[in-house]
């Protein structure tokens, strides 16, 4: 079958050379400019019947319906919420994500960004460049005994808590069937926020102006899953109302951000470009991952679960 790789995936020479034996005739070297999205997209698929898409790819009906030659996308991510699943189910596109590739590099950055925010070394390693050595400026606070709120019990979640454990820290929990009244009164509890869970309408700005005026206050707030589950105006208001105590975030709701971002300028907020996932480990396995399934899906014509996010 006709493979096209439309965005760069890391390969090592083996990798490639058994995409290449399945099909493959296409590995992008560059990014799709966003300003020339629709064309570049259609020229670099082609007639593949297999495409490789990455998370700011968009998978949209339209371009399902114009392109009736793919028979199976796979992302290299773990979400799906770039693609449009109805229509890919309606028209037999078989979807499958990366699975659990990037678990363990996820769960220890998100360790990182709470043992940061609980004791400021980023900061405290700031005023020694900026030629201060007072070691009375900066008090850090301890993770034992703290609460953290994961909201998202798949398989990241899942380990963050099992980290998180090791520390000490009382865990509570919210999936997709927890209420509104429950969520609210976990976050009133929450000394941590930690986002877990996919992206999509029921979770579009899942922290929002109600849901900040419902976390306890002094809260810290780590997203390393998607942007959009936070809104970024309530979560600014938070912080400047001291709701919020620090925020560290990988995603944002618009990628790359924009210069005037605020939440870029603040010196309670750590932004990191996305790279939570990106350790070596999880490149190799996330390659082979995506060979193993593309391999099962012209072999056995079918698709593989989905793992849990």
């Amino acid at each position: 079958m006709k493979i096209r790789i439309i965005v760069p995936l890391t390969l090592s020479e083996p990798q490639r050379s058994r995409l290449s034996a399945l099909g493959a005739d296409y590995f992008a070297v560059d990014r799709i400019d966003p300003k020339q999205l629709d064309y570049e997209l259609a020229q670099r698929v082609g007639d593949a019947e297999i495409v490789v898409v990455g998370t700011l790819v968009p998978m949209s009906g339209q371009f399902l319906r114009s392109h009736p030659k793919i028979k199976m996308i796979q992302s290299m991510s773990t979400g799906l919420d770039n693609v449009d699943l109805k229509t890919a189910t309606a028209l037999g596109v078989v979807v499958q994500s990366a699975g659990d590739y990037c678990t363990e590099a996820v769960a220890e950055r998100t360790l990182t960004m709470m043992l940061n925010a609980a004791t400021q070394f980023v900061a405290a390693h700031n005023t020694v460049v900026a030629g201060q050595w007072d070691p009375f400026k900066i008090q850090g606070k301890e993770l034992r005994g703290r609460c953290l709120f994961i909201v998202g019990r798949g398989l990241i979640g899942t380990r963050v808590g099992e980290l998180a454990t090791a520390f000490g820290m009382k865990i509570v929990w919210a999936n997709s069937k927890t209420t509104k009244e429950e969520f609210h009164h976990s976050l009133g509890l929450a000394d941590f926020v930690s986002l877990h869970c996919p992206y999509g309408t029921e979770t579009h700005h899942l922290l929002n102006g109600d849901a900040f005026r419902a976390l306890k206050p002094g809260a810290v707030v780590i997203n390393t899953a998607r942007g959009k589950l936070i809104d970024e105006t309530a979560l600014q208001a938070a912080i400047d109302g001291k709701r919020v105590s620090f925020a560290a975030l990988d995603v944002l709701e618009t990628q790359p951000p924009a210069k005037d971002n605020p939440l870029l300028h603040h010196d309670r907020v750590l932004v990191t470009p996305f790279c939570a996932w990106h350790t070596e480990e999880a490149v190799h396995s996330r390659s082979e991952i995506i060979i193993q399934n593309i391999n099962r899906f012209i072999s056995e014509g079918r698709q593989l679960k989905a793992p849990a996010k």
